[in-house]
């Protein structure tokens, strides 16, 4: 909803969870 640069955010966001599940370096607001 917030355009490529959100979904580009999102994309990267998921993948570091999936990387490293344990170290949540970014407070997600939703």
């Amino acid at each position: 909803e917030g355009g490529p640069i959100a979904s580009a955010l999102l994309d990267l966001l998921l993948d570091d969870m999936k990387n490293s599940p344990t170290s949540i370096r970014i407070p997600v607001p939703y």
